[in-house]
């Protein structure tokens, strides 16, 4: 209902009730009552352990003196979000991404030739793994809570789209985080404010 079929508001409350409709002959009733529960029970979900956080934002800055000021300015705006250190975290204890994450930078060569495969086998963490290494060599070295450390870069991406079920047609930009040697998850809910 909510994902596939994109029913509207009104359209999820009528499939309801004819579903209750049913089950009042065997005296029972659906697990669901409403859209309103319905949204209720999506939004009580735990994805890994990490739940879905709720800011409000307003603009704070100076309004125009002598015109109205633009909608964005004045409207307050929900930004839906997961803590992304706890994301990371969840992350890396993931068991079913064992064998599956790159711990370490590497480059690979077809005899002369580089190839790329990955963001660890690439310049960029190549350079950032020796410059770390190099920097910290006696530090890391001498200090045993950090051995066995790896090197986990952060990578954040944003895509728009349209979010239609139960927001009323509302754009967003969807923020992803992943830590560049393994999974890619979604991390916000970003507002597009509306106007000039």
């Amino acid at each position: 209902m909510f994902t596939d079929a994109e029913l509207s508001l009104g359209k999820i409350d009528k499939l309801l009730e004819l579903w209750a409709a049913t089950l009042i002959s065997h005296s029972n009733s659906p697990p669901i009552t409403n859209h309103q529960d319905l949204h209720w029970q999506i939004d009580t979900i735990k994805l890994g352990n990490i739940q879905w956080e709720n800011t409000r934002l307003r603009y704070e800055g100076p309004h125009p003196e002598m015109t109205r000021p633009p909608e964005w300015k004045t409207a307050q705006y929900d930004i839906w979000h997961r803590n992304p250190r706890e994301v990371i975290k969840n992350i890396l204890a993931c068991p079913d991404l064992e064998g599956h994450v790159g711990y370490m930078v590497y480059q690979e060569f077809n005899g002369k030739q580089r190839q790329y495969s990955n963001l660890m086998s690439g310049d960029w963490a190549w350079k950032q793994s020796i410059r770390l290494i190099l920097f910290w060599q006696d530090i890391v070295a001498e200090d045993l809570s950090t051995h066995g450390s790896m090197f986990v870069p952060i990578i954040l991406g944003s895509d728009k789209t349209t979010v239609s079920v139960a927001t009323g047609q509302n754009d967003f930009y969807l923020l992803y985080l992943s830590i560049g040697n393994s999974a890619l998850v979604l991390i916000g809910f970003l507002p597009i404010p509306k106007g000039d």
